[in-house]
């Protein structure tokens, strides 16, 4: 999936992302995904958005998204 250009951030921004408290909000991002507490209008681009920041911060993007998919699987 390809990351917009509002979502690239300079390498050091990603490792203080990272080293501060990435899991919080990777699990911020995730819950965008996954909410269904979000109403239906507006879960498809918050979801979007979150997989875009997902992958433009985290490491291995992939694995998570994988994850993530296994989850939504699971709830269906």
């Amino acid at each position: 999936m390809p990351c917009t250009s509002e979502f690239r951030l300079p390498i050091e921004d990603k490792k203080k992302i990272l080293s501060s408290d990435g899991s919080r909000v990777f699990g911020m991002l995730e819950s965008s995904i996954t909410a269904f507490w979000l109403p239906q209008n507006i879960w498809y681009a918050a979801a979007d958005k979150a997989i875009a920041a997902i992958y433009a911060i985290h490491p291995t993007p992939e694995t998570l998204a994988a994850d993530l998919v296994k989850i939504c699987y699971i709830c269906i």
